[in-house]
């Protein structure tokens, strides 16, 4: 049965929009000169300088890759995932164990994976709960249980150059509140499948003069953001998007950058 939509869900067939997108301009903050200092087990946001030992191969990867492939790239994959773990038991405090499980590539050259201009988060409870359950399949009833705690948690750092323009941008989770985020659907093809359709759902960010939003400027590709996206103790899901900064030079470096997706099990 196709779908009630096209890629995004925003047209349906009769023409009308679901939701609508609207520009605004927001002072951005460097949270390396703020007072208070980012924890991601309070806020869900930080940052750390954590070099990858795969930076040359990222860097020489063409500007067409868009994500790294179990096949092709398993040694890669295998020794940034065994990094990124790393990373997430030094910043997370009750940090138990991760599987890794999506890496995409985006680029401001490549028109179809370019960075995402709106603002969004990636899972909502019944998205995240899906998306467990398939990657984890009969190993998912360890995850599931009323005690267990788990959540998605996103890595983000730029590849081969500081970043110059499109930087990636987060709004402040101290500066939220739950009432600011809502639930969009999604129906999109599904891929090398004629006339079938996947159905998810994203929430998405209502826009509050009161939100503090973050970028660090002129990110190295030794740095690295952490973000939550999922968590079944109700740690807030932390919006982002690719920021347009007023005033980039023209001959500004493209973008290239890849994000990497996390299911974590916590100790508590």
């Amino acid at each position: 049965m196709p779908a009630d939509g096209v890629k995004g869900n925003n047209i349906t067939k009769s023409g009308n929009k679901m939701y609508s997108l609207d520009l605004q301009e927001v002072k951005l903050h460097d949270p390396r000169f703020l007072e208070e200092e980012l924890n991601f087990s309070s806020c869900g946001l930080a940052f750390a300088n954590h070099p990858t030992s795969v930076e040359k191969i990222f860097a020489n990867y063409p500007i067409s890759k868009e994500k790294l492939d179990a096949d092709q790239d398993s040694q890669t994959k295998e020794v940034y995932e065994r990094e990124l773990v790393e990373l997430l038991k030094s910043k997370i405090d009750n940090f138990e164990d991760a599987v890794g499980f999506y890496h995409s590539i985006r680029s401001d050259l490549n028109p179809t994976s370019s960075p995402l201009f709106h603002v969004h988060g990636d899972y909502t409870a019944t998205s995240a709960k899906n998306r467990m359950m398939f990657l984890l399949k009969e190993k998912a009833d360890d995850w599931l249980g009323e005690d267990v705690h788990w959540g998605i948690v996103n890595t983000w750092r730029p590849i081969e150059n500081p970043v110059e323009k499109s930087p990636l941008g987060f709004v402040d989770p101290s500066t939220l509140s739950s009432e600011d985020l809502l639930t969009v659907s999604y129906i999109y093809p599904d891929e090398g499948k004629a006339d079938e359709y996947q159905h998810t759902e994203h929430p998405a960010l209502v826009h509050n003069d009161s939100h503090r939003w973050l970028v660090l400027d002129k990110m190295e590709p030794s740095m690295v953001w952490i973000f939550n996206q999922y968590d079944t103790r109700g740690l807030i899901t932390v919006p982002h998007s690719a920021v347009e900064i007023v005033g980039t030079r023209e001959d500004a470096r493209p973008r290239r950058s890849i994000e990497s997706r996390m299911l974590v099990k916590y100790k508590d």
